[in-house]
Formats: C-alpha cells, structure tokens, sequence
C-alpha cells in the first residue's frame, strides 16, 4: 500500500518494491534478449534518452500457461477487475508503486507495450517504419502502433 509522507502537503511516498521490479525487468529482459529488433531500440531509447527502457513501458501481457499467479500475489501485484479487459484476461496491479501493471491472457502470444507521448515522434524519430498504420483516431484516448509482429510475441506503442 502507499503510504502518506509525514507532512502537510498531502503527498504520497510511494513505496520501493525491488523484489517486483526484479521480477518485470527479467520478463522484459527475455523479451529483449529473444528479439533483437527490441534490443536495439532499447538501446537507442536508452542512449537518447537517458532514462531506463523499463520506465517506457505501458503494460505488459503474458501467457497464462507462463504465470506463476501464487508468485505474482507474493511479490504484491493484486487482480484488479476492469470491463474493458478482452476474454481470457486478468490484470494485476502493484498497489502502492508506480510499475506497470500485467496483463495475463489465455493465448500464447506475449506482448510488451511502451507509453509515448506522440505516436507519430515516435514512430519516426526511434523506429522509422514510415509504412506503418496507427490504429485509432488522431487525439482519441487510445491509439495503437504494432511495431513488431512475430509468431509468439507483439511489440506495440500506445
């Protein structure tokens, strides 16, 4: 849970989780260590940036038959209802840090979601895919850019 800092300001201390952190980076490092088009643009990312490939990312969404749910519960991840998640999916949420959340699905495509501020920037300023097609309206809440599609695993932007 988060705690509230002993001050008058009302703001929030968010707790530290490195055993939960450890645990989101090993999947994104399997992610980067099997594909390597995802481990050059983390490296670009990381070296224009200056901030860490992690903190770029929106969601993430495994394969339940790759879940350890009782290991997710012990590191602090919670399942959060949500109506908008697709068939088969459940969503844990780390109450009281700033990780992203995991999606667990009954398919078997994995699938690694980075934030970005402006798709279009995006796309031409990291990936440089001019051919590729944004799902969803200009300024609507959700936009979608599939950067990478291979047999078991989508790398997309939203």
């Amino acid at each position: 849970m988060y705690r509230k800092k002993g001050n008058l300001s009302g703001r929030f201390d968010w707790g530290l989780y490195p055993e939960a952190e450890l645990f989101l980076q090993k999947q994104i490092d399997m992610f980067l260590r099997d594909h390597s088009f995802l481990m050059d643009l983390a490296k670009m990312i990381e070296g224009q940036t200056s901030t860490r490939f992690i903190d770029w990312v929106d969601h993430m969404v495994l394969p339940e038959k790759d879940v350890d749910f009782k290991h997710l519960v012990r590191l602090g991840f919670e399942e959060r209802s949500n109506g908008d998640l697709p068939d088969g999916a459940r969503l844990f949420w780390h109450a009281g840090s700033i990780l992203f959340p995991v999606l667990v699905h009954n398919k078997s495509v994995a699938e690694l979601a980075l934030k970005v501020g402006k798709l279009e920037h995006f796309l031409y300023t990291y990936v440089h895919a001019r051919g590729k097609k944004i799902e969803g309206e200009r300024f609507s809440p959700y936009r979608k850019l599939v950067l990478k599609e291979e047999k078991d695993f989508l790398f997309d932007s939203s």
